[in-house]
Order: structure tokens, then sequence, then C-alpha cells
């Protein structure tokens, strides 16, 4: 029997804080929600253009990012 995973990968945009010590959550963005760790390497080369840090997040069980 094949066991099929229930996690996605977010792919998340991280901007820099500004002075105003803003809170992480309002400096990062999610881009992609992708089936697999491969699909959101993909968008992430895609994306890693630019100042901000693009991060991939697992969304399931065992949560994460890297």
């Amino acid at each position: 029997m094949v066991r099929i995973s229930d996690e996605m990968y977010a792919v998340v945009l991280q901007s820099p804080r500004n002075q105003r010590r803003e809170t992480p959550e309002s400096c990062e963005r999610t881009v992609a929600v992708c089936a697999s760790y491969e699909e959101a390497r993909r968008v992430k080369q895609y994306l890693h253009q630019g100042p901000d840090q693009c991060i991939i997040r697992c969304v399931g069980e065992t949560g994460g990012s890297d």
C-alpha cells in the first residue's frame, strides 16, 4: 500500500523588518502552496530575486522550514 503524504509546502517571502519593529508575521507573504518539496524548490528558485528572503515551510503534522 502506498502512503500519500498530507503535507503541503508553502513558499514564503520575508521582507526585512523596518525600524518600527514590525512583527515577523507582518513581514511575511505566502506566494505559493505546493504539493511536493521539489515543486516548492522550483518556485523558490524562480522567486529568489531581490532583497526579500524566500523560504519553504512544511504545512502539516511535522511543520518546519528551510
